[in-house]
C-alpha cells in the first residue's frame, strides 16, 4: 500500500456491512447498560459507589460487538452510557419530593457535583470504548487487526 495515501474512512468489518456493525454495536451498548445498572446496584448495596460503571460497561459492550471504529457509535454509546448512569443513580437514591424518573432527569442539576462528575465520567468512558477500534475487537476482530 502506498504510504503517502491516507487510510480509507470506511473499513472492512469482521462480517456484514456498516448497518450490521451499527446494529450489533447498539445491541452491545444496550446489553452493557443493563448489566452496568444491575452490577452498580450490587456494588452499591455493599457500600461502594461506582456511578461511572454503567457507562463504562455500555461502551465496552458497544465496542466489543461493533466490529469497526465508528464515531456515530461513540456518540450513541456516550449518550446511552450517560443515561444509564443517571438511571442507576435514580434507582439508588431518588429524590424525596418525587421519586419518578422524569422528575429525577429534569432535576439532575440538584445532584452533588461529585455524583454528576461520575455520571459524566461514565458517559465519557462509554463514548471512548464505544468508538471501537480499527479491525474490531474480541470475537469480531479481523485478520488486519490481528496483524496478518
Amino acid at each position: 500500500m502506498d504510504e503517502s495515501r491516507p487510510e480509507p474512512i470506511a473499513e472492512e468489518s469482521a462480517a456484514g456491512g456498516a448497518g450490521f456493525d451499527l446494529a450489533l454495536g447498539i445491541v452491545g451498548a444496550v446489553v452493557g447498560a443493563v448489566v452496568g445498572v444491575w452490577v452498580f446496584g450490587l456494588i452499591a448495596r455493599q457500600g461502594f459507589l461506582a456511578v461511572f460503571l454503567p457507562g463504562a460497561l455500555t461502551g465496552l459492550g458497544c465496542g466489543a460487538l461493533s466490529g469497526r471504529r465508528s464515531v456515530l457509535l461513540a456518540v450513541i454509546s456516550g449518550a446511552l452510557g450517560t443515561l444509564a448512569g443517571a438511571v442507576a443513580e435514580w434507582r439508588l437514591a431518588p429524590f424525596k419530593e418525587d421519586d419518578s424518573l422524569g422528575f429525577f432527569l429534569t432535576h439532575l442539576n440538584d445532584l452533588r457535583p461529585f455524583t454528576l462528575g461520575m455520571i459524566v465520567l461514565g458517559g465519557a468512558m462509554a463514548a471512548w470504548f464505544g468508538l471501537g477500534r480499527r479491525g474490531g475487537a474480541g470475537l469480531r476482530r479481523t485478520a488486519v487487526a490481528r496483524g496478518r
